[in-house]
């Protein structure tokens, strides 16, 4: 559930059951697909959450890939470990174990008002059995995976505890005071070297047992709780990270487990002192995407590395990839003054032995037709070139990877459905060697070079107006391109084998054996360009698709201006040649009057974060 989805559909549904209800269906779903082949890879799909590689660090024993690990309270048994593992996370914490429990104890609500999970019962209990059922099909690949342990059971239930440690990085010790800890502290005899850390619930100064286990090695880092308390009332989270950093010098493992809603509560916490931040109810009320915002902003706030440049390497890959879109957008103007005038090429009368005026003795509608076919593939060509050189010039060329992903797969799309048509037999040479041209240019762009990366993702520090509106409005915007993706496939595949809908042949007043009894090489031609515009909506659906999914960030107003452009020249040219030739079928027109109106809410929605000033 990526943000555009939970914070818009599913999360309103969600927060009005049961907690354990709730956690069941959400986790169950993430957790299904994720152990389905192919399932964490549809997750990386969507969510683009895997953290940048100068966010990692090694402390305390273990290795962090980022600095926002996930909190027990999400997945206390790690039923849905699998999937959260891609979710960006430096660590992801399972637990409390008791013992001695018999069964697990999850239940609690939603505090909605203070945007909190809050426990029926205190602390949630998770049994040996549940964990021991979910971790043992733990890959060793992902972050360190750290069990919390009660103190319930120490130390006559330490042999069940041996049971889970093969499939744990570290152990969170529940110790309340320094007897407990004692007690506690037999584990290392059994826990095989694994680094321990001990959960600090209460303000003040450590103890010196503590201190004691930290310096001779007993204890590899301290966790400050979220519930921790100075006498009776909730002590400041910040105050006591630094507080506790103070104590504990530079080189300890400092976490800090809080209420964190918005990234600025991270960097906070990150700034008090702590090495890393664990989130549980932010996850809840603010959003899956909460880890990856987080690490963004963790990113912000380091510099760009310098790249040398090596002045003997060739363009790099935005220049091939610019030069495709430039021959696109300049293709679909010439494509479109053609079909706006002689419509039929010479090559096409060739191939049908027939020149347009007697193409017109055999329907006096058929080259309105094809005029109207190929205003609507020539409106598709222009948007797929300006999205193609928008991508080059405002993505590409800074180093973002996706946008010259997005090129590569689009374009391989669009050439390979070139071949569609051949299936009724016309093979167009023009359209052949304009392709043999293009694809050239996208094997240049596909081994070229990636830029360095020129800027960083501006930050949501804190939720505001422009950020909930444009959730909607990803979403939308993402509807849209699915939609347009669903469009090319049925059309390249009416274009590949019926070659007509009902309306097509209303409009002519004729029928498909009429036609090819007139001349049985009309349907093919007419295929070529049914099947041509079908591949190029493939094509431009996901040139549009992708950057919704993976660029939509605060203050880029190019992604903008190219959605906006796009659907312009696109949604102009096939609304506009349908009226002027007279094909006005409410029922053929409700899909690009539909899609218009749709990409229009969804870049209104998305106007206000899109398009803010920033260093763009």
């Amino acid at each position: 559930m990526p943000d555009w989805s939970y914070r818009t559909v599913f999360q309103p549904l969600l927060l009005r059951l049961p907690v354990a209800f709730a956690r069941r269906i959400a986790l169950g779903g993430i957790g299904t697909l994720a152990k389905l082949p192919g399932g964490g890879r549809v997750i990386d799909f969507m969510g683009h959450m895997a953290p940048d590689g100068v966010l990692g660090f090694e402390k305390g024993g273990l290795k962090f890939p980022s600095r926002v690990g996930l909190g027990h309270l999400i997945d206390p048994t790690g039923s849905a470990l699998a999937a959260m593992m891609r979710f960006g996370f430096g660590c992801i914490e399972v637990g409390p174990l008791e013992i001695e429990a018999e069964s697990d104890r999850l239940h609690g609500a939603f505090d909605i008002p203070q945007r909190r999970v809050a426990s029926a019962a205190g602390s949630p209990v998770v049994s040996v059995a549940a964990l021991k059922r979910h971790l043992a099909s733990r890959t060793r690949s992902g972050p360190p995976v750290l069990l919390r342990v009660s103190r319930a059971g120490f130390p006559s239930g330490i042999e069940q505890l041996r049971q889970l440690l093969p499939s744990v990085d570290g152990l969170v010790l529940e110790a309340n005071s320094p007897r407990e800890l004692a007690d506690m502290l037999l584990v290392p005899q059994v826990a095989g070297g694994k680094p321990l850390i001990w959960r600090c619930s209460h303000a003040g100064p450590l103890s010196s047992l503590v201190l004691e286990a930290l310096q001779a090695g007993q204890l590899q880092g301290v966790l400050v709780d979220e519930e921790i308390r100075r006498g009776g009332e909730a002590a400041p989270r910040v105050d006591v990270i630094r507080q506790v950093r103070e104590q504990l010098g530079p080189d300890t493992l400092l976490i800090a487990r809080g209420h964190v809603i918005d990234p600025q509560d991270a960097l906070d916490l990150r700034d008090a002192g702590a090495d890393l931040v664990l989130i549980d109810d932010g996850l809840v009320f603010s959003g899956p995407g909460l880890s990856k915002r987080i690490n963004e902003a963790e990113l912000a706030r380091l510099p760009i590395p310098p790249t040398p440049v090596d002045p003997r390497r060739g363009p790099e890959s935005w220049v091939w990839t610019l030069l495709l879109g430039i021959a696109l957008f300049g293709g679909g103007w010439l494509a479109l003054l053609i079909a706006l005038t002689r419509v039929i090429l010479p090559y096409d009368e060739a191939f049908v032995g027939m020149n347009r005026e007697q193409l017109c003795g055999v329907n006096d509608r058929l080259v309105d037709f094809m005029s109207h076919d190929r205003v609507t593939l020539a409106g598709t060509m222009i948007a797929l070139g300006w999205c193609y050189s928008m991508l080059s010039i405002c993505g590409s060329r800074r180093g973002r990877h996706w946008a010259q992903v997005t090129i590569i797969a689009s374009s391989f799309v669009g050439f390979f459905s070139f071949f569609a048509f051949l299936g009724y037999g016309y093979f167009d040479p023009f359209h052949a060697f304009v392709a043999a041209i293009l694809f050239q240019f996208m094997l240049f762009g596909l081994a070229a070079p990636l830029s360095p990366v020129r800027d960083r993702v501006t930050p949501t520090l804190r939720e505001d107006r422009p950020w909930r509106l444009a959730q909607w409005g990803q979403m939308l915007l993402l509807g849209h391109a699915v939609a347009l993706f669903t469009a090319g496939v049925v059309i390249l595949g009416v274009g590949s084998t019926s070659v007509f809908v009902t309306e097509d042949l209303e409009f002519m007043g004729t029928t498909a054996a009429a036609l090819s009894e007139a001349n049985p090489r009309i349907i093919p031609l007419i295929a070529h360009d049914r099947a041509s515009f079908g591949g190029m909506l493939l094509s431009c659906g996901l040139a549009t698709l992708l950057p919704v999914l993976w660029g939509f960030e605060r203050g880029r107003p190019w992604l903008w201006n190219m959605l906006g452009g796009a659907g312009v020249a696109g949604y102009l040219c096939a609304i506009s040649v349908h009226f002027a030739v007279g094909y006005v079928s409410a029922w053929h027109l409700a899909p690009a009057f539909g899609g218009a109106l749709v990409l229009a809410v969804g870049l209104g929605l998305s106007r206000p974060y899109l398009c803010e000033r920033s260093g763009d």
